[in-house]
């Protein structure tokens, strides 16, 4: 594996008083994942499920409560509240390694720096003598489709699309040289056309440079166009994982199952027989998680040990795994052994 995450949390302070912190936001619980070369893996969950900060942790940007960073099998040297280990990957490394693309285009740009400054502050970075990293800028320029690259060189970010800037940024990432790319939501604030146009960009950007990519998305009907694996996350956990075809073919958890049903079916006749699962109410506050599997609130196949218990993670012979009880057992719809 390229970069992994093993058992990563990570705890927010939420309110304080004279005594201290009143309470903590748990945003991530125990999350593993793993990224191999050239593979695209995806991340998918409702709002608040702990997607970002997850790929904020794995970026380097937040620092995890608990858990470990791998970045080609060695932890990062210093990293991640670590103290260094021996034979582990250097900080340097780690930070030219792993880029991060954001799902704010504009936001994620200097607005003091034309789009050749912020290029070349990344080839600078990757140590490149000055007097080649023009050039370069140039050429990242034309790779990510910004013709002609003299016109954009000298351009800020207010004077750019959307779809421009997130090429930018996409560029600017690859600047590094990257093994890695997390991409968080980095389709979403664009127009359909420009959406197409971005991942089919990052696609063929992926063959050229054998760059893997972690996807963060709430979009399963891009996740299942661009990933090679999916992992579903629902309150600060990883829920489900397999391969794409595997879990949307037969999705083992009931939330998977919720989330593949409200998936828009460009076919008008399928649409109308599909029959849609509403999950009832909200979900938890990350503050106070429900007891036992924290699905289970709002699960329309929960039974009393759900509430009770914690779900083991069971796994297919195929690799693919679920945390439940009841994983890949019940039609949607059927009620649990033991349901009152």
């Amino acid at each position: 594996m390229i970069l992994e995450g093993i058992g990563l949390s990570k705890r927010f302070p939420w309110g304080r008083s004279l005594t201290g912190v009143r309470a903590w936001v748990r945003a991530l619980e125990g999350a593993t994942l793993q990224v191999a070369e050239g593979e695209t893996l995806a991340l998918v969950g409702e709002s608040g499920s702990g997607k970002t900060t997850a790929g904020r942790i794995l970026a380097g940007i937040e620092v995890p409560t608990a858990g470990q960073v791998l970045f080609r099998g060695r932890h990062v040297a210093g990293s991640m509240g670590a103290a260094p280990r021996t034979g582990g990957a250097s900080r340097r490394d780690y930070r030219l390694g792993v880029q991060m693309v954001f799902q704010e285009s504009q936001a994620s740009l200097n607005p003091r720096k034309t789009v050749g400054q912020t290029l070349d502050v990344a080839l600078a970075a990757r140590g490149m003598a000055p007097a080649r990293r023009r050039e370069a800028a140039a050429r990242l320029l034309a790779e990510v489709g910004m013709e002609p690259v003299g016109t954009f060189l000298a351009r800020f970010a207010h004077q750019l699309s959307g779809g421009q800037r997130q090429r930018v940024n996409v560029a600017r990432a690859l600047a590094t040289e990257p093994a890695v790319i997390i991409a968080d939501e980095p389709v979403s604030a664009l127009d359909l056309s420009v959406r197409a146009q971005i991942l089919v960009l990052m696609e063929r950007l992926q063959k050229q440079h054998r760059v893997a990519y972690l996807f963060i998305s709430h979009d399963l009907a891009v996740v299942r166009s661009v990933a090679q694996r999916v992992a579903v996350m629902y309150l600060g956990r990883i829920v489900e994982e397999g391969r794409t075809e595997q879990v949307f073919a037969t999705p083992l958890h009931p939330y998977t199952v919720a989330l593949l049903s409200a998936t828009p079916i460009p076919d008008p006749r399928r649409a109308r027989l599909r029959s849609r699962i509403i999950l009832p109410g909200d979900v938890p506050s990350p503050v106070s998680p429900p007891p036992g599997c924290p699905f289970h609130p709002r699960c329309p196949v929960a039974a009393e040990i759900c509430g009770r218990e914690f779900p083991p993670l069971l796994e297919t012979g195929e690799g693919q795994k679920a945390l439940c009880h009841f994983a890949g057992t019940l039609a949607p719809g059927a009620s649990a052994p033991g349901r009152g």
